[in-house]
Order: C-alpha cells, then structure tokens, then sequence
C-alpha cells in the first residue's frame, strides 16, 4: 500500500525517495509542554520531517512556519486540516513562505473546495487528493489533470444507495491476514461517466464525501451533509480561524467560532446564521461560542461537524 501511494506520487512528477518532506499527521511525537518551542522530529533515511497536529495554537503556528521556511520542504503530506490551518493563519497575518513546493498530498480528511483554494493560493503549488483508509480501501487518486480516479487494481468498490449518499462496500486487494470483502466502511463516494485526457482508463470520481457520521440532521429537510455546512463558511473573513458545528439536539447546533477578537465582527454570526436557516429551516436554533481554539481530536484531526444525537 505504501508502495502504490509512492507510485501515484512517480506518475506526477514527484520522486518521494529524493525530496524533501514535511509530514503533518496524528503521531504523539513528543512530551507536550506550554514551554516546548518545537513540534516536530526528523526522520533522516527518509528526508522526512515529521510536525504534530496536536499543538497547532495562534501562539505556536509562526514556530511552524518559521521551520518550515527553514526546512524549505519539496513535498508537504498530511492531514488537510493541519495545512489549512497554517496555510490561514499565515495569509491572516501576512507571513510569507520562501520556498515553493513541488506539490502538496492531502489525506485522512475530506479535502474540500475552500480548503483546496486557500492551500493552493499560500503555498503556489498544486494540491493532490488521495483517498484510502486505514483499514485497507481501494486507492482513489487525482491525477495530473485533476481529475479524481477509482484506482482499479487495488480493489473492488460497490455501492449501496443510503439517504445521505452512495456508500461503498469495499473488497480489498490488499488485505490478506484479515480479509476485506464487501466490507461496509462506511465512507460515501459519487462516480462519473467520462473519460480522462490523462490517459487512465481507471473509472473516474465526482467527489468522496467521507463518512456517513459526517452529517447533521434538520426535522425539515433531513441529513446535511459535510459538503452543504462547507459551504456556510466559504467567504468568511480571516479573523475566523476555525468552525465546528455540533449538534446536540433534534433542533439544536452549537457553532463555535475560535477568532481573533481585536478583528471578530458580530455580523459574521449573522451571515452564518443566514446560511444555516437556509440549510436547516427557521425551526432550529443556532448558539454562537466565541472560543479561543476549538480542540482536536483524538486522532490529530479537526472535526468540522459533530453530530451529538
């Protein structure tokens, strides 16, 4: 499986046994302390540089992007929500990168438009989509043209129609010690017809749309996925560093706002507001929290949705 995520790195251009890189995932890499000034291990015979996810503060996020400047990595790889999270703060504060990568490899989240956008525009390179999964999915992989393909000869991907969407039963090619057939994964995912220019004859991919807890619920309009509440922040100005919507009742979603006060304007409530009503119907209730940080999970990631109920 590594292999073939290298191979998919080859088909682009990027050779990831000689480039410099920079590795953003949920590892424990090191004692956690307000005094640590540095968040990140080398892995030398792979000219790697591993960064944690779990200490990315307003405080700490200029040491990132100082060692990163240093490092100069070629290729970036990792959790999408730890590079757009950097990549924000940095457009926010007015911080430049001196260097460019050669490409940027996202996975373990859905990559979404405005997080696409906004890592493209700071980092001046192109971002790639992968998807797979812990447990041994089919490759899913964007190739040079941009388009997403359902990579054929590392398993079998069925659908299954559901109110939130297709969702895959995955039989792996991969998994020899405890078999994956027909597996349930949970994951939701939307085919294409067409070919690409690229020259793949691997069926082509509309979008993944994670897992199928990665939506809310409205009494009047039903599931809400994570693409519709990605939509609600689109636009929202830098002093918003990060959205969680958390749903804690039938009609009920608390949205937390971590912000940078001097610059929060109470009107970006409102605009997000107007959008969820749109979403969600006058019925529910929308709470704001104003926070300093919204906590990650477990694993290192960021949850934009949780669904309490």
């Amino acid at each position: 499986r590594m292999a073939y995520l290298d191979v998919f790195k080859i088909r682009l251009g990027v050779d990831p046994f000689k480039s410099k890189k920079a590795t953003f995932s949920g590892r424990e890499l090191l004692e956690r302390s307000d005094s640590n000034k540095i968040f990140w291990r080398n892995n030398w015979a792979y000219k790697q540089r591993l960064y944690s996810t779990f200490d990315l503060t307003s405080q700490k996020i200029p040491l990132y992007i100082k060692d990163l400047n240093r490092f100069k990595p070629e290729i970036i790889n990792g959790f999408v929500s730890a590079i757009y999270e950097i990549a924000g703060f940095a457009e926010a504060n007015n911080l430049n990168f001196n260097f460019t990568p050669d490409a940027i490899f996202t996975t373990s989240e859905t990559l979404l438009p405005h997080h696409r956008s906004l890592i493209e525009r700071v980092f001046g390179c192109h971002v790639y989509n992968q998807y797979a999964s812990a447990e041994g999915a089919s490759f899913i992989t964007e190739c040079a043209n941009g388009q997403l393909h359902y990579c054929l000869d590392t398993g079998v991907i069925e659908t299954i129609s559901t109110p939130a969407g297709n969702e895959m039963l995955i039989t792996s090619f991969t998994t020899h010690g405890t078999p994956l057939i027909r597996y349930k994964i949970g994951d939701l995912v939307e085919f294409k017809d067409g070919s690409c220019a690229c020259g793949s004859n691997h069926p082509l991919v509309n979008k993944i749309e994670g897992r199928m807890v990665d939506s809310l619920e409205s009494e009047k309009y039903g599931k809400i996925s994570l693409s519709h509440l990605s939509d609600v922040i689109k636009g929202l100005p830098n002093c918003v560093k990060n959205v969680q919507f958390q749903q804690v009742a039938k009609n009920k979603i608390i949205v937390l706002l971590a912000v940078a006060e001097k610059q929060y304007n109470v009107s970006t409530e409102q605009k997000i507001q107007k959008a969820l009503c749109y979403r969600f119907g006058s019925e529910t209730e929308f709470v704001f929290k104003t926070v300093d940080s919204i906590p990650r999970e477990k694993s290192g990631k960021h949850a934009l949705i949780k669904n309490l109920i």
